[in-house]
Parts: C-alpha cells; structure tokens; sequence
C-alpha cells in the first residue's frame, strides 16, 4: 500500500469485561422478578456475593476462562454441591469429596436431602465457594 493507506490504528474492545459486566447487571433484576433464567458467562470471573439456594431451586456458573468464587450469606440446609474444574484448584470452607479421572478436578458434596443443586464448571480457572 501507499504511504497513509492501510491499517492505521487497530482497537481491541474489552469484550470478556463487557460480558462480565453485562452478566452482572443482569443478575440482579433478573432476580428481583425471580424469573426463570439462568444468566452464563463464557470467559471472565464470577463473582457471587451473597448468595442463596432455594430448596428446590438451581444455582449454576459455567465459564471457559475465568474464576468462579461463590458466597454464600447461610450454609443452604438442602443441597447437591458439583464443582468440576477443568485446569485450576477448587477450594471450598464445606467438606467435598473426590471424583472423576485424571486431570479432571470433580468435588461434590451433599446437604441434607440434595434437593437444591449448585453447579459450577470451569475450563480455565480455579472454583472458591465459601459457606458460614
């Protein structure tokens, strides 16, 4: 090309923030109407504050690169407790067992009857759940 011509300036958008920060502000309203929707993100962390299982209900985070940490405000009383993480540590204050082959990170663990169930997978990162 010609002096002046061709690719000047080449901009990179912050796309895995913009998609945590849209996951983000859609959690909250989405839970305020208690709708039955399951918000995922692809790459980025997950950050869960607070958060509550209903006996019955599902909580689940999924991402391909990124970590997951999970707080809960109270120990759920009913739930089954699935945490694969692929290439990272899974740490967790609540007892879990062992599963799965070589190279896959399987814990699991069961609350009362296991009705509720937290499902948490990630590819690339590493899984913290805290519990009181």
């Amino acid at each position: 090309t010609a002096p002046g011509e061709g690719l000047h300036t080449l901009y990179v958008s912050p796309l895995k923030a913009l998609a945590v920060d849209i996951a983000r502000n859609l959690e909250e309203p989405v839970a305020e109407m208690g709708l039955p929707v399951t918000i995922e993100t692809r790459t980025g962390d997950i950050l869960v504050e607070g958060a509550e299982l209903p006996p019955t209900g599902l909580l689940r985070a999924r991402t391909l690169s990124g970590d997951v940490t999970i707080d809960f405000a109270q120990r759920p009383p009913d739930a089954r407790i699935l945490l694969l993480a692929l290439s990272g540590r899974v740490q967790s204050s609540l007892p879990l067992e062992e599963r799965g082959g070589p190279g896959r990170r399987i814990r699991e663990a069961v609350l009362g009857p296991g009705k509720a169930l937290l499902s948490v997978d990630v590819v690339r990162g590493d899984i913290t759940l805290r519990m009181p």
